[in-house]
């Protein structure tokens, strides 16, 4: 007994039609492979965003530390 497959087909040049026969575990790897692109991919988003989030606060206290040195001078 043979194991499952998909069978696509294909229409290449005009009038050629190409059958492709794939087993069911290459497109289940395919799958996985996704996946774990896909998460991935949220995973280094989510480190880019906490990033931006970090740099954002610490310019935010550059600027106040500024701010008060420029109000102590005029003091």
């Amino acid at each position: 007994m043979r194991g499952k497959s998909y069978t696509f087909f294909i229409a290449s040049t005009p009038g050629k039609l190409r059958k492709v026969i794939v087993p069911a575990y290459v497109l289940h790897g395919i799958a996985v492979l996704a996946l774990i692109g896909a998460i991935s991919v949220t995973v280094a988003v989510g480190s880019y965003s906490r990033l931006l989030w970090k740099v954002g606060n610490y310019n935010a206290l550059r600027h106040d530390q500024e701010t008060l040195k420029k109000q102590y001078q005029q003091l």
